[in-house]
């Protein structure tokens, strides 16, 4: 095992060093402020398992003679590989988080024959929690985030237990929403990337408003899908709601007892459709530009996605298809890194169902896999 401290002037900036040099299967164990007048550096203690000769070599260039290997000696192939797909990258995590967890009942058991008692701390420590949001696929800048909140609570506690438990509950509660309060007038724009149920989305909340006898007008911008029109002319047709035609050289401006729902075309990163969209949204000028995700998007894609839809301010996420996946994480890192509360969540990937508001006790139990559904009742 190696350990080592990395010191930077933010958080991101040494964490970005750790996965430099220690590679994507370094585990974070302390992330502390560096006191002193003028210094506002991050330093983050590190800390990587199984490593091999060349990747060592990275991390101690200066014990770079001292790795050699020794040809009259037999040399030991490392057990794990390096993860060069999803789909490994995916089985890393589980097999990391089970060992994790391994060496946190040991540790526990181990303590508690030290003490003569048991610890029947309901909350866990920091380690575990982390273990398990890694599992959950949270990003490794929100963890870094959530361990500096601990060690601050831990010291102002004056010795106190701290409940790492409860304060991920905490910071989940500033990132969730009690809904949208939608009034007459408003145009709101739906976002995301292609198969996201961002269509679906803006279908249900259709029918939500219309169930609260609001009038709903839909628009579709999108010229990209085949039967995109007609995919919300269906819609319109099932609720009784007017619908604009996309294609018509003037939008007719909504009126001022109506709420506009606006359903967008699904591109990736076209830097040429990007901007034609972006133009066709400003020049409607929503209130509200929801960001729609599917719970199968995972955190290392969470930042691509961001760099293509930040230019659009969204205002809210909204969080789809939970039902199709356990890993929950990357709502809460669209979240962290956007800075904008997760506002609606669905279970059902068709254009049925409802647009539940998120519960942070389900979210809660969903990350730490104690439960799966997050929508509240």
């Amino acid at each position: 095992m190696i350990i080592k401290s990395f010191t930077a002037e933010s958080a991101a900036a040494a964490l970005k060093k750790v996965r430099s040099e220690m590679g994507g299967e370094a585990v974070v164990l302390k992330t502390r402020k560096i006191d002193g007048p003028g210094d506002n550096r991050v330093e983050i203690t590190a800390c990587i398992d199984k490593v091999s000769v060349a990747r060592a070599s990275v991390i101690l260039p200066e014990q770079k003679n001292h790795l050699k290997s020794d040809p009259r000696k037999p040399h030991t192939v490392p057990t794990r590989f390096e993860a060069t797909d999803s789909a490994s990258n995916a089985l890393d995590r589980d097999v990391s988080y089970r060992l994790t967890m391994i060496e946190n009942t040991l540790e526990k058991l181990t303590g508690a024959i030290v003490d003569g008692k048991e610890n029947d701390s309901e909350d866990g420590d920091i380690g575990e929690i982390e273990a398990k949001l890694r599992h959950a696929d949270i990003s490794e800048s929100y963890l870094v985030s959530l361990r500096g909140k601990f060690n601050e609570e831990k010291q102002a506690s004056d010795g106190k237990e701290t409940k790492a438990r409860e304060i991920l509950k905490t910071d989940l509660v500033r990132l969730l929403t009690s809904g949208i309060n939608l009034k007459n007038g408003n145009r709101v724009v739906f976002l995301g990337w292609p198969a996201c149920g961002k269509t679906s989305v803006m279908g249900k909340m259709a029918a939500h408003l219309v169930m609260q006898k609001k009038k709903v007008k839909l628009l579709s911008l999108d010229n990209l899908k085949v039967g995109a029109y007609e995919e919300i002319s269906s819609y319109a047709d099932l609720l009784g709601l007017e619908h604009d035609n996309p294609f018509d050289t003037e939008i007719k401006k909504n009126q001022a007892d109506e709420i506009l729902l606006i359903d967008t075309p699904s591109i990736s990163c076209r830097e040429g459709k990007l901007k034609e969209l972006q133009a066709g949204v400003e020049a409607l000028k929503p209130d509200y530009c929801l960001l729609v995700i599917s719970a199968l998007t995972r955190s290392s894609d969470i930042t691509e996605l961001l760099d293509t839809f930040k230019t659009f301010k969204p205002s809210y996420l909204v969080l789809t298809m939970t039902d199709l996946t356990r890993r929950l994480g990357a709502a809460v890192s669209a979240c962290y890194q956007l800075g904008i509360k997760l506002a609606y969540v669905t279970d059902s990937p068709g254009g049925i169902g409802r647009l539940e508001l998120p519960d942070v006790d389900s979210l809660l139990s969903s990350l730490l896999n104690e439960e799966v559904a997050i929508a509240s009742a």
